[in-house]
């Protein structure tokens, strides 16, 4: 480790986003250029609470300035280099025409599927997911939307309350929404595709 080289604390909620094991592999890669420490706050209520975490990820340097995009090469070479890398807001254009096609609950074995939604879904992070997902036991963990051809637009992920990490509510019977995705500048595939039935089905449930 290089004396006096800049400090990143990625704190993260397991493999509930794919892209967190894309982002440890490649954090592995700058270990001699950067004093990289990892924090799974999976169990730990009092750091996600400290750190005000309801996202995934969080990369904090030098405990001051802190992040909240996937990482990229680009930002650890800057990280590596002494650089504070500027982070663009994410701003999409979204559409207000709700559209509807296809809904499917999204049990385990269509994760292969639902993980194509992060942009960079490799034959490793949806597994690891899977895994992560398969100590709640449950049936559904959400709903996927798909087109006539079957192709995934939409949908929104689900755990129980009393799982989460970060500091919210955590009755019995609370749902906390952990994705919703995707939206275009031509629909929105959210909606409909997700968000209104899981808050149907949590009502009924």
């Amino acid at each position: 480790m290089t004396e006096g080289c800049m400090v990143l604390d990625f704190y993260y909620f397991s493999y509930q986003c794919p892209l967190n094991d894309n982002m440890i592999r490649l954090l592995n890669e700058y270990r001699d250029k950067i004093d990289i420490n990892l924090y799974d706050i999976s169990n730990n209520h009092l750091l996600a609470g400290e750190m005000k975490m309801f996202f995934p990820t969080l990369i904090v340097l030098d405990k001051k300035k802190r992040y909240y995009s996937p990482l990229r090469k680009s930002f650890l070479e800057q990280a590596a280099n002494g650089i504070y890398p500027e982070e663009k807001p994410f701003l999409p254009t979204i559409s207000r025409n709700f559209t509807k096609g296809i809904i499917e609950p999204l049990s385990l074995d269509k994760f292969d599927i639902a993980c194509e939604c992060c942009g960079d879904k490799t034959s490793e992070n949806y597994k690891k997911k899977i895994e992560f997902l398969k100590q709640y036991e449950l049936d559904n963990y959400g709903f996927i939307h798909k087109n006539g051809k079957g192709e995934l637009v939409g949908g929104v992920e689900y755990l129980p309350a009393k799982v989460i990490p970060y500091d919210i509510p955590h009755d019995d019977d609370i749902a906390f929404l952990t994705c919703v995705y995707m939206t275009d500048a031509a629909y929105d595939y959210k909606f409909e595709g997700g968000v209104r039935r899981s808050v149907d089905f949590s009502q009924t449930a």
